[in-house]
C-alpha cells in the first residue's frame, strides 16, 4: 500500500492531495477495497524545520523549560472519512490544511488503511509541513547574561529567513 503527497512547502489554507494505492501481495490492485483515513495536524519545533543559517537563533514562538511545555506538541485531528478504492485500487483525498497553533509550524500527515475482503487491513501515511507564514523572523541573543532584565537594553540580531533551503540573513 503507498500514500504519497508532493513535497512542496504548504501554508494554512492550502490543500494535501494524497493518492492511495493498494495491491495485494501478488501485485493485483485491491479494487473496490474498503478506505478509511485520518488527517492530523502536529505542531513542530523551529529546530524540526532545518532553515539553513539559523543556527544560535531563536526562529519563531520559542520557550524554554515550564513556559506553557505542556501545549507545545499539540497534536490534533483536523478530519477524517472513509471511502472505497476504484477498481484499479486507487483513490485520491483532499484535505484543507489549517491554520497551526500559536503561530508554528506543523507536521500534516494522512494516515490511509485498507481493509480487504478477508477484513485484514494494511496502512501508510504521508506527510507535509504546513508553515505558519511565507517567512520567519530569526533573533539571536547576544552577550553573557541568560536573562533579560526589563528596561535594560539589550542587542539582538534579527532578520527575515526563507522556509525553503535558501539561507538565513539575519
Amino acid at each position: 500500500m503507498d500514500v504519497n503527497a508532493d513535497s512542496a512547502p504548504r501554508l494554512p489554507g492550502d490543500t494535501l492531495t494524497a493518492k492511495i494505492e493498494a495491491r495485494y501481495l501478488f501485485g493485483a490492485p485491491m479494487g473496490r477495497a474498503a478506505l478509511s483515513w485520518i488527517a492530523r495536524q502536529t505542531s513542530l519545533e523551529s529546530w524540526e524545520l532545518n532553515i539553513p543559517g539559523t543556527e544560535g537563533y531563536f526562529v519563531g514562538d520559542n520557550g524554554w523549560w515550564y513556559e506553557d511545555y505542556d501545549s507545545r506538541s499539540t497534536i490534533q485531528v483536523t478530519a477524517q472519512g472513509t471511502d472505497t478504492l476504484d477498481p484499479s485500487g486507487r483513490a485520491v483525498v483532499r484535505i484543507p490544511l489549517e491554520t497551526p497553533p500559536k503561530g508554528r509550524a506543523a507536521r500534516a500527515a494522512l494516515e490511509a488503511t485498507v481493509t480487504d475482503v478477508n477484513r485484514q487491513t494494511s496502512s501508510a501515511v504521508t506527510s507535509v509541513i504546513v508553515h505558519p507564514a511565507d517567512f520567519y523572523l530569526a533573533a539571536k541573543p547576544l552577550g553573557d547574561a541568560y536573562f533579560w532584565s526589563a528596561g535594560t537594553r539589550s542587542r539582538s540580531p534579527c532578520g527575515p529567513c526563507a522556509r525553503t533551503a535558501a539561507p538565513c540573513h539575519a
